[in-house]
């Protein structure tokens, strides 16, 4: 995928085009725009060793194939509605804020949510 990139500089001198330098320079933004595209058009689309589904021994299958396979089989993905949702799943401990912080069992927190 590198190769393909401009400014690809090769393993050595006779890989190289020329004045390679002027186009070796890219924002994150922008190399990040050329990567998800590969991963995308390429990546996602082409057969891999390592997927395979039991059932079928000897298919070859692509990350897009075995992503819709999986679908099938087990449902759409559940996304949580929120980012903060595992956070209502931890235990709750009431203790008292002290100056250094808070303690629970043997362990100290501190931090700028106790301040205040």
């Amino acid at each position: 995928m590198l190769a393909a990139l401009p400014g690809y500089k090769g393993s050595d001198v006779h890989s190289r085009g020329e004045n390679v330098e002027d186009e070796a320079f890219f924002f994150v933004d922008e190399l990040e725009a050329i990567i998800r595209e590969w991963i995308t058009t390429v990546y996602h689309r082409r057969h891999h060793r390592g997927l395979c589904v039991p059932e079928v021994p000897g298919l070859k299958l692509s990350p897009l194939d075995m992503f819709e396979h999986g679908v099938t089989r087990a449902g759409p993905l559940r996304i949580p509605l929120r980012p903060d949702l595992a956070l209502d799943f931890l235990e709750e401990f009431r203790v008292p804020i002290h100056h250094y912080g808070v303690e629970i069992q043997v362990l100290r927190y501190n931090g700028d949510g106790l301040n205040g």
